[in-house]
């Protein structure tokens, strides 16, 4: 319910386009929207507990990133392939979804957790640009 449950249910649905696009296998228009769903869904969810005053204005520093990046070097591979990036970026979003929620405890746990999150997702951007597990 609420901004917490758009996120949480954005970012699931965001995670399943490319394989609802090919019925069980991903294709690479899937693969796209995929990405793009996931992207702007963060980046805006990001501005947004920015905006609120929840976060500080480096957590926009990752999901702006992420477009650079993936029409740079990454764009001919798979973004957040490896299981430790698919973490990462799960933790982003819970931060952002916790940013924007209506308790003030939740909103304290993403304050904490802000930073590593910020970390793990430029960690998992550098590691696509480089190629690097």
């Amino acid at each position: 319910r609420g901004v917490g449950g758009a996120c949480g249910g954005g970012r699931v649905a965001g995670g399943s386009v490319g394989a609802v696009g090919g019925w069980g296998k991903g294709t690479p228009p899937g693969a796209i929207l995929d990405c793009e769903a996931d992207s702007w869904l963060n980046r805006w969810a990001a501005v947004a507990a920015w905006r609120s005053g929840a976060l500080p204005v480096w957590c926009l520093s990752a999901p702006v990133l992420r477009y650079p990046v993936r029409v740079g070097s990454a764009a001919h591979r798979s973004m957040g392939a490896r299981a430790w990036q698919r973490a990462a970026g799960t933790l982003q979003m819970v931060v952002l979804c916790s940013a924007l929620a209506p308790w003030g405890r939740v909103r304290a746990v993403a304050t904490r957790l802000a930073f590593w999150a910020t970390l793990g997702q430029l960690a998992a951007l550098a590691a696509d640009v480089s190629g690097e597990d």
